[in-house]
C-alpha cells in the first residue's frame, strides 16, 4: 500500500485571542499558555529513584524451595490437552503450581511484594477453597474471582487473569463543561462568558487552581474547566466563588465522571488530511498479514510527517502492540533511534522458554512477527538457547534518551484510556523530545512492563499473561495502572472536532 498527503503550506502561529495588550484581564497569548501547559504537565514530574534495581530483582541463589519439573510448566502451555476440574483439589493444586511458575517467570515478583505478597496470596486461596460448603457450585467465575482477588495487590496493567489486566490503583477523572474559565495575564481565573467575572473559590478553598483542568472548548481555545484527576471519589456538586464589578456570587458546577474512550475507532492505520490537517490515525501497533498496510506503511507515515509544519498523532483507542514498529517509526522520524531513559530487564526462565513458543505458534500465522528482516523471532527465542531446568536469570540493558534538538515539527497526540503499551511509550518519547502537546483523557497506564507470554492452567483451563520484561524507570513505574496525564483534557470523542478548531482558529493557510 502507498499513502501520499500533500501538505498545505502553513504559518501556524498560535496567537492568542486577546483584544488589548494593556487591559489586566486579557487572555494569556495562547502559544505561552499551551508552552506553560506543557511544562506543567503532572505526568511529567521528576520521580524519587528509590532504593534502585537491585531492590527490585528476586534472589533466586537464596530461595529455599524445590525447583518445578518441567513437565509441570509444561502442563501450562496453551496446547496442552487436559480434562477440566473444578473441584477443591483441582484448584488448590493449580494454585500451587501458578505461584511456582510466577516465582520463576515473573521479573516483577519481588517488586511486587515477594515472597510474603505471594505466597499469602496461594495460601488465602487455598484456604478459602476449603472453607467452601459442599454445596458450593464451584466454576470458572468462581476461581477467577478468587484468583483476581487475593493478586490484587499486583500493579501490572500487562499481567491478565482471565480477561483482567491486574491493577491495584483506581483512578478516575471527574470534570465539568458548565462553566468554563480562562487564565489571565495576571494569573487569574476569568469566566469565559463574562471577563469581569474573576473565579475566587472552589467549595471554599482559594488555591483555585487545584480545581481546574486545562481543556479545549467547542470553538479551540485553550480554557480551564473545573475537574480533577483522582484516586477515589469526589463530590458531585462544586461551589464556585465568582466576583465582579455588581458582587459576589456563587456558582454550583455539576461534577460528573468522564467517558475514557472513543465509542467508533475506525480504521487501523490512516495517513490523510482532514481539513488541511495532516493526520496519522493509528489504532493498532500490531499489523496483521491480512490487514491492507504493512509495517513499512506505518514506519513511511513518519517520513512523510516529519516535514509537516504540524500533524495530529490520533493514539485514541490503540492498545499498543509490536515494539519495532514504533522503534521503526521514530528512528525514520528523527533520523535516529530514540528511546526512553531506563534499564531493560529481562527474565529468562524454564517456564518462559514454553510459553515463548505457544507465543509464536498463537500468533504466527496472522501477524508477522519479523517484517524489518532483524531476527525477531532468533531473539525473542532465546529462551530456547539454555538448558532446562535451571535457575532463572536477568539480562538488563540500559537505555539512554539521546541529546537532541526538538522537533520543529508541532505534534498533536490524541489519546484515551484506551491508548495503552507500545502507543503509550510513542506518545511518551514524542513528548520527551518536545513540541509535543497530549490531548484527551489519562491513558491505560500499561507502561513498565511488557512482553507478556500466554498459559492456562491445567485443570480449571484459567488463562493468564504475563510479562517477562519491564523496563526499570522510576516515572514509568509511577504511571503504571495511572496513566499518562493529558496536557489539554478533551472528552475523547469531542477531541477531534476540538483540535481541528483550535488548528483551524490559529493558523492561517491558503485554505483557511
Amino acid at each position: 500500500m502507498k499513502s501520499t498527503i500533500a501538505f498545505t503550506t502553513v504559518l501556524f502561529l498560535l496567537a492568542g485571542c486577546a483584544a488589548s495588550d494593556t487591559a489586566s484581564n486579557d487572555p494569556i497569548e495562547t502559544s505561552v499558555l499551551l508552552e506553560e501547559i506543557r511544562e506543567n504537565n503532572r505526568s511529567s514530574e521528576k520521580k524519587e529513584d528509590g532504593g534502585g534495581l537491585s531492590d527490585l530483582l528476586y534472589d533466586y541463589s537464596e530461595t529455599e524451595e524445590p525447583e518445578a519439573e518441567l513437565e509441570e510448566f509444561q502442563s501450562l502451555s496453551i496446547t496442552s490437552e487436559t480434562e477440566r476440574d473444578y473441584t477443591r483439589a483441582a484448584m488448590i493444586e493449580n494454585v500451587s503450581l501458578l505461584h511456582t511458575t510466577l516465582k520463576n517467570m515473573y521479573p516483577l515478583y519481588e517488586f511486587q511484594g515477594g515472597d510474603q505478597a505471594f505466597e499469602s496470596a496461594r495460601d488465602h486461596i487455598g484456604s478459602e477453597l476449603q472453607e467452601l460448603g459442599e454445596e458450593e457450585e464451584l466454576t470458572e467465575r468462581t476461581f477467577t474471582n478468587l484468583l483476581a482477588g487475593h493478586y490484587d495487590f499486583i500493579n501490572d496493567k500487562h499481567f491478565v487473569i482471565n480477561g483482567n489486566s491486574m491493577s491495584s490503583r483506581d483512578y478516575r477523572l471527574y470534570r465539568s463543561e458548565d462553566y468554563a474559565f480562562f487564565k489571565d495575564e495576571n494569573r487569574e481565573f476569568r469566566k469565559m462568558t463574562d471577563e469581569d467575572s474573576r473565579l475566587r473559590a472552589v467549595n471554599g478553598d482559594r488555591e483555585v487552581e487545584a480545581y481546574l483542568l486545562p481543556g479545549l472548548s467547542e470553538d479551540g481555545e485553550i480554557v480551564y474547566y473545573p475537574g480533577v484527576f483522582t484516586e477515589g471519589h469526589t463530590d458531585v456538586n462544586w461551589a464556585l466563588d465568582v466576583e465582579n464589578s455588581e458582587g459576589a456570587a456563587r456558582l454550583t458546577a455539576a461534577i460528573r465522571r468522564e467517558t475514557l474512550e472513543i465509542q467508533d475507532a475506525g480504521r487501523d492505520f490512516e495517513l490523510a488530511e482532514k481539513d488541511g490537517v495532516p493526520w496519522l490515525q493509528l489504532r493498532s501497533m500490531t499489523v496483521l498479514k491480512s490487514d491492507p498496510h504493512d509495517h513499512h506503511d506505518v514506519v513511511n507515515s513518519a517520513k512523510e510527517l516529519r516535514e509537516a509544519p504540524y500533524f495530529v498523532l490520533d493514539l485514541r483507542s490503540n492498545i499498543g502492540g509490536q515494539r519495532m514498529t514504533i522503534d521503526k517509526w521514530l528512528e525514520a522520524f528523527f533520523g535516529r533511534a530514540v528511546s526512553l531513559d531506563g534499564k531493560t530487564v529481562q527474565l529468562f526462565s524454564a517456564p518462559g522458554s514454553i510459553f515463548v513458543e505457544d507465543l509464536l505458534d498463537l500468533y504466527g500465522a496472522e501477524v508477522e512477527m519479523d517484517p524489518f528482516n532483524e531476527g525477531f523471532e532468533e531473539e525473542i527465542l532465546a529462551f530456547g538457547g539454555y538448558e532446562y531446568p535451571m535457575e532463572p536469570f536477568f539480562e538488563i540493558e540500559q537505555n539512554e534518551f539521546p541529546s537532541m534538538e526538538k522537533p520543529d515539527t508541532e505534534i498533536y497526540i490524541l489519546m484515551d484510556n484506551h491508548t495503552a503499551s507500545a502507543a503509550e511509550l510513542l506518545a511518551l518519547i514524542l513528548k520527551k523530545a518536545g513540541n509535543t502537546t497530549l490531548i484527551g483523557v489519562q491513558s491505560a497506564g500499561a507502561v513498565s512492563s511488557g512482553d507478556a507470554l500466554p498459559f492456562k492452567l491445567p485443570n480449571t483451563h484459567i488463562p493468564f499473561e504475563v510479562p517477562v520484561t519491564f523496563t526499570y524507570s522510576p516515572e514509568l513505574m509511577a504511571m503504571e495502572g495511572k496513566g499518562i496525564q493529558p496536557d489539554l483534557w478533551v472528552s475523547p470523542d469531542a477531541a477531534e472536532q476540538r483540535v481541528l478548531q483550535l488548528l483551524k482558529k490559529h493558523s492561517t493557510s491558503d485554505n483557511h
